[in-house]
């Protein structure tokens, strides 16, 4: 059996980088941009704070780097087994909600005929017959408009490739600015 170790200690440089960051939200965690200056100091801090976060996050990598490997190397030999016994359990599953149903179905109709229905579905300790309503679209312009969803993602994705110049009744597209720092 293999053993991890992890070292967990930060670095003086961790400390200083998270120093840094307490100090800079102190500052900042409140600030209103009324001029050019500020917008321009933000700016600045914004670009600060983006390499900030980088060299934070590599800190943070080079302990929890070990360990992200150690899991997916442990997650990896005991995946193939997993993935066989949910498929099988799926398999099983279906086959016998299939028996459920058509016994169900000769239960129903042994009633009909007026006879006494046998039970056909054996009890099985730790197993249970669960009732599952879904819904079946038949007609889909039959469904009354309280039941349709609007596809919010497709129609952003359509405002981002149009810049708003299709015309879809019932859509108001608008240009939302954000400022974002480069990527250092």
């Amino acid at each position: 059996m293999s053993e991890i170790m992890v070292k967990t200690d930060v670095s003086d440089r961790t400390l200083e980088l998270a120093d840094t960051a307490g100090k800079i939200h102190s500052i900042y965690s409140k600030v209103v941009v009324t001029s050019p200056e500020v917008y321009v100091d933000a700016g600045q801090t914004l670009v600060s704070i983006k390499k900030l976060k980088k060299d934070l996050d590599a800190e943070r990598k080079g302990i929890t780097g070990k360990i992200d490997d150690a899991k997916k190397a442990v997650m990896d030999k005991y995946r193939p087994a997993l993935d066989q016994l949910a498929e099988a359990e799926k398999v099983i599953s279906e086959g016998m909600g299939s028996y459920v149903k058509e016994a169900n179905a000769r239960m129903a109709k042994q009633d009909e005929a007026g006879l006494v229905p046998e039970n056909l579905i054996p009890m099985v300790k730790g197993i249970t017959v669960r009732e599952n309503w879904v819904a079946v679209v038949e007609n889909e312009a039959m469904v009354p408009e309280d039941y349709k969803v609007i596809d919010t993602k497709a129609l952003n994705k359509i405002a981002t490739a149009t810049k708003g110049a299709m015309d879809i009744p019932g859509v108001r597209f608008e240009k939302k600015e954000s400022v974002v720092g480069a990527r250092t």
